[in-house]
């Protein structure tokens, strides 16, 4: 076997090599783009009344599509302790509107859901939660699906 062989051999193993890497890319990349991929997070915002008075912040719930495909959220909002969920009171406010659900969010786009701070601790408080608690925001897709975001520590009292 003379040296064109080896290297004509050494050349084609590392097309063979590329190609699987390639291949194997593409799969990964192909399954990622079939998966729903939902950021959720807490921001805290403060509401603008029609006499440009400020009042107390406001605890906003954000859910962002950050997959490829669309995803249509049922349900949005704050899950206490034992799994319990904080009913949402539909409260408007001039300069902090929420989305209304369900709601379908393609690529980069974001739902929103507002809590009153007082209305957080009355909440907690109702619960029979009296000391200082870790709450984490939550988004529900339509497969049933919780997507959940990182905990926070609330001083309600």
């Amino acid at each position: 076997m003379g040296n064109f062989e080896i290297y004509r051999d050494i050349i084609l193993l590392a097309l063979g090599l590329i190609g699987a890497c390639l291949s194997v890319y593409n799969l990964l990349d192909a399954r990622a783009r079939r998966l729903r991929k939902v950021k959720v997070s807490f921001k805290f915002v403060y509401p603008l009344f029609k006499d440009d008075s400020i009042d107390g912040p406001l605890l906003k719930v954000l859910a962002c599509n950050l997959g490829y495909r669309d995803v249509t959220i049922t349900d949005l909002g704050i899950e206490l302790p034992k799994r319990k969920t904080l009913a949402f009171l539909g409260e408007t406010f001039l300069s902090h509107t929420d989305t209304l659900f369900p709601a379908r969010l393609s690529d980069g786009e974001m739902a929103e859901r507002h809590y009153t701070c007082s209305g957080l601790n009355e909440g907690l408080k109702a619960g029979g939660i009296s000391s200082p608690v870790k709450i984490k925001p939550f988004a529900v897709d339509t497969t049933g699906k919780r997507h959940y975001g990182k905990r926070k520590k609330w001083p309600h009292t």
